[in-house]
């Protein structure tokens, strides 16, 4: 159990580093925006590194306990990036949130952030990722919240989610977005 463990936490962490290099390309790309021949090369590594994660996750070991969630959350991640109209980044990271909370893993009204809860801090970022995504993409992609059924789906993963505080400014206004 040990070793699977570990293999899978070796593969979590490659497909990890490679994200991040795609994202320091993103950054090049983004300071780079005369050479138009540089940017084409640097999205296509991009692009590559950013399958080559997505492979490494789908392709290896299954993950065990209480690691699992990192999985689904890095799908998400990735999904977000290879094709921002299409929701199976909010399924991925929904998926994340229960394998957290299937674990006995939830958001605390309050975080110590000195010694927090164990994975707290995990949870916390799902549901502002979720939340956040789902704005986003709404503002990005007007199209994607004018389809009944995204937006039937968004709004019953706010609504659904106990830890999100529908009444606040930030959510009133994702709501009205996606409304």
């Amino acid at each position: 159990m040990s070793c699977s463990s570990t293999s899978f936490n070796v593969a979590s962490e490659y497909s990890i580093f490679l994200y991040t290099i795609a994202s320091v390309y993103n950054q090049v790309a983004g300071a780079l925006a005369d050479n138009v021949a540089v940017i084409q090369e640097i999205v296509l590594k991009r692009l590559t590194l950013i399958t080559k994660a997505k492979d490494v996750l789908l392709k290896g070991l299954e993950p065990v306990k209480p690691t699992s969630w990192v999985k689904n959350f890095m799908l998400g991640k990735i999904s977000e990036k290879l094709n921002s109209k299409d929701l199976t980044w909010l399924d991925h990271y929904s998926q994340a949130l229960k394998d957290l909370e299937d674990y006995s893993h939830t958001v605390t009204k309050k975080i110590n952030t000195s010694s927090p809860v164990e994975y707290s801090m995990e949870c916390m970022e799902l549901v502002f990722r979720i939340s956040y995504s789902i704005y986003k993409r709404s503002t990005e992609y007007p199209d994607l919240a004018n389809n009944p059924v995204n937006k039937k789906k968004m709004l019953a993963h706010l609504k659904a989610d106990r830890r999100i505080d529908l009444s606040s400014d930030h959510h009133r206004r994702i709501r009205k977005v996606v409304d």
